[in-house]
């Protein structure tokens, strides 16, 4: 490996957040920390499912999911905590940016200290970082490729002008497999704006490139609320993107408390998305879940998901269930490299939806 090719892109790409852009973010963080402080109260007061609203399963809230600590912190809104909110972000992804590598129980509260740049090796590790990164966007039009910003800590390689660490191959690999699935294609062909909902949005990086690639999209986050503390202010701050809590709007992101989902019926998407988090559920959220996601999708949208099989750790796999809700699949694969995140599938209500 050619060391001198690569630069590195150190932690500290921004010390200091614009006090106008801070100033919105703050507002948009304290309305996401009293939607987790209002959850209780509001799940009793309007009669919700608690087996479906309160987080479960993987996401327990005592349990070890590394997420619930990291939101402790931000919670906070200390500029100098969110400013390397994508270090705190390992439970998303189980990648280290602490130390550019994979988590191995490592903690995402290890302080950051001033070293912390010198932890960077000046080759992309694992050695075939590069080369996985290569072979997802090989013959892959450059407007569909993942580009992350360097900010709020982000750190790794540049290559090809891309930031590169395996969180860059996590979301890449979603991009490409909806791009060889054809629905990037059906997307564009919409005559208005795509109507995009996401399950699940981890700190808001495959929102960030989609409504990079459909601009004017609506796009939609509906998550536990603590994770949309990390989407909300790594949107505002990383981004730049237009983004508040609450229903679906065009142009914008919007970011709905995953105890509001019900609230989304009646209305219509164009794709929705899952990565990871259905098979973390208990099998009643799931259920709930693709349920919903059947209705609003209607005679034209389509679902895709990408999960893993998690019986082995005594979790579900959520393809059975979902091949029970939806009549039409199709499945996806790349052949070039391996998956990292689960097998693929495209659901739809009719096979002529697949077809397309």
């Amino acid at each position: 490996m050619n060391v001198a090719k690569y630069q590195v892109a150190t932690h500290h790409a921004s010390a200091s957040f614009d006090l106008i852009e801070w100033r919105e973010a703050e507002r948009l963080g304290r309305a996401i920390v009293q939607a987790v402080n209002e959850r209780d109260s509001i799940i009793a007061a309007e009669g919700l499912d608690p087996t479906f609203c309160l987080p479960a399963a993987a996401w327990r809230r005592d349990g070890e999911n590394q997420v619930y600590p990291a939101y402790a912190l931000l919670s906070r809104l200390d500029p100098a905590d969110v400013r390397f909110l994508r270090v705190r972000a390992q439970g998303f992804s189980d990648y280290s940016l602490l130390y550019m590598d994979f988590c191995r129980g490592r903690s995402a509260m290890a302080p950051i200290d001033s070293d912390i740049d010198s932890r960077i090796p000046p080759d992309p590790t694992p050695p075939t970082i590069v080369l996985h990164w290569q072979l997802l966007v090989d013959q892959l039009p450059r407007r569909f490729w993942h580009e992350r910003p360097h900010a709020l800590g982000e750190a790794g390689w540049w290559v090809d002008g891309i930031l590169l660490n395996w969180d860059t191959i996590v979301y890449q690999e979603r991009m490409t497999l909806l791009y060889r699935s054809r629905i990037l294609e059906s997307l564009a062909r919409i005559a208005r704006a795509p109507r995009i909902l996401e399950i699940g949005g981890g700190y808001g990086a495959l929102a960030h490139t989609l409504s990079n690639v459909f601009p004017g999209c609506s796009y939609t986050i509906c998550d536990i609320p603590e994770s949309l503390l990390f989407s909300g202010l790594y949107l505002k701050l990383a981004t730049k993107k237009t983004v508040e809590l609450g229903m679906p709007s065009p142009g914008m992101i919007s970011l709905l408390p995953n105890y509001r989902f019900a609230q989304l019926d009646g209305q219509r998407f164009d794709l929705v998305i899952n990565t990871l988090s259905l098979s973390e559920m208990t099998e009643h959220q799931a259920t709930t879940y693709a349920t919903g996601i059947k209705r609003l999708i209607g005679s034209e949208g389509v679902f895709f998901e990408q999960n893993h099989d998690n019986r082995r750790v005594g979790l579900i796999h959520c393809k059975d269930m979902l091949a029970s809700v939806f009549p039409s699949r199709r499945s996806v694969a790349l052949t070039n490299v391996t998956m990292t995140r689960g097998e693929a599938d495209v659901w739809a209500n009719a096979d002529a939806v697949l077809a397309s």
